[in-house]
């Protein structure tokens, strides 16, 4: 009897901690659009996770989806713009990209 209550806590304990884990670690996708200040979509942006290969450049309508961790930092550059860096789970239906002042 004993030795069975000890199992079914341990059964619980290890069914909690894989459940933890796999929470933790789970990806979410998120489509956006890249734009300019003045609110005009940029075809062709790249986006990346860094320290990752995944990511991919906008379409020709500055649209992209991303797969990641909430907690990912998402790296956006293009020529003529300064590269920006916005952690995933703070993005929304549009970044905004920055007038390069040099």
């Amino acid at each position: 009897m004993k030795k069975t209550i000890i199992k079914s806590i341990l059964a619980v304990i290890a069914v909690s901690i894989l459940s933890l884990t796999l929470s933790i670690a789970q990806r979410y996708q998120k489509c956006f659009t890249i734009k300019d200040t003045d609110g005009n979509s940029i075809p062709f942006v790249a986006v990346v996770v860094k320290g990752t290969t995944n990511g991919g450049t906008t379409d020709h309508d500055g649209h992209i989806c991303i797969t990641a961790n909430y907690d990912d930092i998402i790296v956006v550059s293009m020529v003529g713009y300064p590269t920006i860096e916005v952690v995933f789970g703070e993005i929304g239906d549009i970044i905004v990209l920055p007038e390069d002042n040099l």
